[in-house]
């Protein structure tokens, strides 16, 4: 098999066990050109379509688009598929059996569901948005609830206490069939019920139109039930008949069916090959998004299989490493997309095919893309935070390298920054410990019933909430005293400069000394900060009063900064260039204030039922903070024009600004090189 240097990827790789695929082998170069290949999809809309989603398009928007298909909806109901996500995810973390079961790992179902209610926003909920663009409101819902089961109930087959299983079985699994077909069967549950309400809402609308809901049942459990992976796998698409059970992909091509309120048979021939191939694609295109996280967690023995596409690719084509693997699986999911849209065309210029099968796989054709889409975006906000957080560090370690190498010393500048780093762990950490903690002792609050947190619970969730937000304030100032610090090193020559620096100065120490009390006031008086009662009961006109006036302390202090050595460039006598390049330096701090007002925003508008809805502003609004502050020392920023020594000094004409400076200023304007201070200080 010849190979490519690069990653030794094999040049070509054999596919004559894929029936369904005419290429006996596909090149694997051509496949992975940076566009890929010119494929069309010829797709037609229908009104369903049209109706209930919008047109995105994630190449425009810079996405890492590895995909020939650029066809991509978003739901508009995707808001009412997290509400009933939501729902069902509290019954879950409240129920009582789910406390008492639990999955391999050591987490309980409870546990698991409380874990998924903090990443709402960001976790398999997109599957929603993105899979079945056809789904009008009621039906998001029902097809929102089967994914939650999918998510909690998966992988049972993993499960080696025979016990547990069967306890599943009884209490859960057998909920989830019609109760006309076991009208014995009573709920003794809240859950229960819900999971009877989930199958039974899927058989009315049946009545409705179509009868794509008890086809949605049917896959439910399939999957569900489906059987561990054999010891062994002869090829690769033996691998892949497995994983396509595996990875549900049946189970999405019966919504799709069910989001059109479509009566088509799915298993008709004339069909047939491009449902083979959908699959296929399904499966490939999830294994090589989560191959990174899978194969980490079987490193670390947290699973005791790794069934990836991408790993079977590199035992099945003998590839010397994981890199080489995603891009030959990559490049086989090329070819699959190649063979779909050829048959897509062929359907649909085809007089024997019906409407309905025609309307069924275009409609396929987004369920494609929007897997793509979502795994893409999926993530935790965790990832988020710690990807950043991880981005400060490399860049304020820089920073202290930088200065070390150029000054052998550091000056304060450097310190509070690097202050502010420190507390932005203690954020972060604090953020990932309270909001499981918080959602579980929040359902009490939100009538979902189930137990009362205890009152460790209780303590410790509000503890580490006041903790999280003087923690983020924290960040916030040593950033602003980071800033002020190294604006005194460049401007300390100038009494007006000085005058002005310790106004900001004050105003910044008393806002943050206003700040950070007022959180202690959020449920009322200071000594009922921990009372859970009084702060689930506080006013919202109190919440809104706190938001606001945080917004405003803090952006003000943040344009006063930012303001402060722009007004010093007003009397410099440099190019017009080289002043807008400095400008643009300390603009930057109209980032952070950018974030200020969103997170605010979002803040105020966000329902009751959706607290975490704002939580990535905060973490964007902290790490990127750290961040900013950190980029100010990088010389590269401040080299705005191509002759560097331009900017290695300014040249000042104080006028009325100052009236004295360090040196006799008798004779007129005065050539000082305050950028001696910045070389210092910043570069």
């Amino acid at each position: 098999m010849p190979t490519s240097e690069q990653h030794s990827i094999p040049l070509s790789i054999d596919l004559s066990n894929f029936p369904d695929l005419e290429a006996q082998s596909i090149d694997v170069k051509a496949n992975l050109s940076q566009n890929y290949p010119d494929v069309h999809f010829p797709i037609q809309i229908n009104e369903k379509i049209n109706s209930n989603s919008i047109p995105v398009f994630p190449v425009h928007a810079n996405l890492p688009w590895r995909s020939s298909i650029h066809h991509v909806r978003q739901s508009v109901h995707w808001r009412a598929s997290i509400e009933a996500t939501q729902k069902l995810l509290q019954l879950f973390a409240s129920d009582t059996t789910a406390n008492q079961v639990f999955k391999e790992g050591g987490k309980s179902y409870a546990e698991v569901a409380a874990i998924e209610l903090s990443n709402l926003h960001c976790n398999w909920t997109r599957f929603n948005a993105y899979l079945w663009p056809a789904l009008n409101e009621k039906r998001i819902r029902l097809i929102a609830e089967t994914i939650v089961y999918i998510f909690i109930f998966d992988e049972i087959w993993e499960m080696s206490n025979a016990t547990t299983i069967q306890r599943i079985q009884n209490e859960f699994v057998s909920r989830l069939k019609s109760r006309d077909s076991h009208p014995d069967d009573r709920a003794t549950s809240e859950l229960q019920e819900a999971l009877f309400s989930t199958i039974q809402g899927l058989h009315e609308e049946d009545h409705i139109d179509g009868n794509g809901g008890a086809d949605v049942a049917a896959a439910l459990l399939q999957f569900i039930n489906h059987p561990p992976p054999p010891t062994k796998f002869n090829n690769l698409r033996e691998f892949l008949n497995y994983r396509i059970i595996d990875a549900a992909a049946f189970y999405t091509i019966t919504c799709a069916k069910f989001s059109l309120c479509s009566s088509v048979e799915l298993s008709s021939l004339r069909i047939a090959n491009f449902l083979r191939l959908l699959e296929d694609h399904v499966a490939i295109a999830n294994d090589l998004y989560s191959f990174a996280k899978e194969k980490k967690d079987y490193l670390r023995h947290k699973v005791r299989y790794l069934i990836n596409t991408v790993e079977e690719v590199r035992k099945t084509f003998a590839l010397a490493d994981d890199e080489s693997a995603i891009l030959v699986t990559l490049a086989i999911q090329i070819e699959v997309e190649k063979a779909m849209a050829k048959e897509l065309l062929r359907l649909n210029s085809n007089s024997e095919v019906t409407e309905s099968e025609k309307e069924l796989v275009n409609a396929l054709v987004f369920l494609a893309s929007g897997n793509i889409m979502t795994s893409i975006t999926m993530s935790h906000y965790r990832a988020i935070a710690w990807t950043l957080t991880t981005a400060d560090v490399m860049l304020v370690v820089g920073r202290f390298r930088i200065h070390w190498r150029k000054n052998r010393r550091f000056g304060w500048d450097d310190y509070l920054n690097g202050l502010a780093l420190i507390f932005l762990f203690g954020f972060i950490i604090t953020y990932q410990l309270f909001v499981p903690i918080e959602y579980n002792a929040q359902l009490l609050a939100l009538g979902m019933g189930g137990t009362p947190p205890t009152e460790r619970d209780i303590v410790l969730d509000m503890k580490l909430n006041v903790t999280n937000g003087i923690m983020f304030w924290c960040i916030i100032y040593s950033v602003k005293a980071s800033f002020l610090s190294l604006y005194w090193q460049i401007f300390e020559f100038s009494n007006g400069f000085r005058v002005c620096w310790w106004l900001v100065t004050v105003y910044t120490v008393l806002t943050f000394l206003i700040t950070i009390p007022s959180w202690f006031w959020n449920c009322g008086a200071p000594q009922d900060f921990l009372n859970m009662e009084l702060c689930n009961n506080r006013s919202r006109q109190r919440t809104l009063s706190l938001l606001v006036m945080w917004c405003v302390l803090n952006g003000l202090g943040d344009l006063f900064l930012m303001a402060l050595p722009i007004a010093m460039l007003r009397s410099m006598m440099m190019k017009t260039s080289q002043k807008i390049g400095i400008h643009l330096v300390f603009g930057i701090v109209l980032i952070i204030i950018a974030f200020v007002i969103l997170r605010t925003v979002f803040t105020l508008q966000m329902k009751p039922e959706f607290q975490d809805e704002n939580a990535i502003w905060a973490i964007l609004e902290s790490t990127i903070a750290v961040m900013v502050c950190a980029l100010q020392c990088y010389r590269g920023l401040l080299s705005w024009s191509a002759s560097s020594s331009s900017i290695n000094s300014f040249i000042f004409s104080f006028r009325g600004f100052s009236n004295t400076s360090k040196r006799d200023v008798s004779d007129g304007p005065v050539k000082v090189s305050p950028m001696n201070n910045i070389s210092e200080a910043s570069s």
